[in-house]
């Protein structure tokens, strides 16, 4: 029983590598937001003062309270 197309690897004719400096973006604490965004009523800009931005967003969300959506500390 014969398995695969039979074909044979005879050489490689080229190869490119192509590399880029990795830059990671730069997240901090709480910025103001454009006037664009802002208005849409879309985002959520939490109030902070830390690097820990996920996390309230993260609590903010399993909390489910639609008051003061921006505080990091009680409604």
């Amino acid at each position: 029983m014969a398995t695969g197309s039979g074909w044979k690897f005879d050489s490689i004719v080229s190869l490119d590598i192509h590399t880029v400096k990795y830059k990671p973006m730069r997240g901090g604490s709480w910025v103001l937001l454009p006037k664009f965004f802002a208005g849409k009523n879309a985002l959520v800009n939490m109030k902070n003062k830390d690097n820990q931005c996920f996390e309230y967003c993260v609590a903010k969300d399993l909390n489910l309270t639609k008051i003061n959506l921006e505080r990091i500390t009680k409604d």
